[in-house]
């Protein structure tokens, strides 16, 4: 590959020092576009799939990842996308939220499932890293503008992290490390206020905001749900310790005792993801997509009968 000012009448112009190509970028995003698509065929399946053998998928789809991201060239990937040039910085970030979407999109499923601590601990990792590239990414309106599914990339990540956040709090999941656990719904807070700012009326970001505001009330009322079960009785939950993120975690032995003796008793609602599938995912995706209610819509095809 070779950039256009370095081809010549002669052919390729040859150099012992050559430069960084510009179509590295897009060869690399049709790659992960590929390993994504086989993530969606694989892992989403509606077919009846043990979760043995989608955990199977997962793993080997998640070392693909590894292995795209490890043949980047270096100015798309270790090198800081700071320290590039325009043309190369949105390249290289391009391909860090690719590379991040990707992570999220292929683990997430198991935000929903007892005992893939590893899954989890990536995906949450992956929504971190997002959110802090974004966040960084709106200091600069002319970057954060630059893609046209940056919000698509915001509204993944918080959504794992609410999902992650009422999971967590109704299965009696609890952080040694709270401020950590505190420090990542902040930074979810600060990037969900990004998009709201960047949403205008009847926007495809306005209903990415909508459905996130639904997510992010079911959080905070279990957060709080949470809290103040444990101000009350700060004995009760001990468990198996898993590490998640920066966040050490520790899971109940006897998960159905903490429901039915302490949460239920507050008031909250332990099984509100217990029932969604893993195609369920998508359909969080697409929901955006789907036609707003409007009861003054008129189609441009109905109209009334002429007397």
């Amino acid at each position: 590959m070779i950039n256009d000012e370095d081809m010549k009448p002669q052919g390729p112009c040859n150099s012992d020092n050559p430069r960084d190509c510009y179509i590295d970028a897009l060869i690399h995003h049709a790659k992960i576009a590929q390993i994504i698509g086989k993530i969606s065929r694989e892992v989403y399946s509606i077919s009846n799939l043990p979760n043995e053998d989608r955990l199977a998928a997962v793993q080997r789809l998640c070392h693909d990842l590894h292995v795209w991201w490890a043949s980047l060239p270096p100015h798309l990937g270790t090198v800081k996308p700071s320290t590039l040039i325009p043309s190369f910085r949105r390249q290289a970030i391009a391909m860090r939220l690719a590379y991040y979407h990707a992570l999220m999109h292929v683990n997430r499923p198991f935000l929903l499932s007892e005992g893939a601590y590893e899954e989890v601990k990536k995906c949450i990792t992956a929504a971190q890293n997002s959110l802090e590239l974004l966040d960084r990414m709106a200091k600069d309106s002319t970057l954060f503008h630059s893609f046209w599914w940056t919000y698509y990339v915001i509204f993944c990540a918080l959504s794992v992290v609410y999902v992650w956040e009422i999971q967590r709090t109704t299965r009696c999941i609890y952080g040694n490390d709270d401020q950590a656990s505190s420090k990542l719904f902040d930074l979810a807070e600060k990037c969900h206020s990004h998009l709201k700012r960047a949403s205008t009326s009847l926007s495809q970001n306005q209903r990415y905001s909508i459905i996130l505001d639904e997510l992010r009330s079911e959080a905070q009322r279990c957060r709080a749900a949470m809290e103040s079960l444990q101000s009350q009785r700060p004995g009760l939950f001990h468990g198996a310790e898993g590490h998640v993120a920066d966040i050490s975690l520790s899971f109940p032995q006897d998960p159905e005792s903490c429901f039915n003796t302490a949460f239920l008793q507050e008031g909250a609602v332990p099984g509100v993801l217990e029932n969604l599938q893993f195609s369920d995912w998508q359909m969080l995706d697409s929901s955006a997509f789907l036609p707003l209610s409007d009861s003054n819509y008129v189609s441009p095809t109905d109209f009334p009968e002429v007397q």
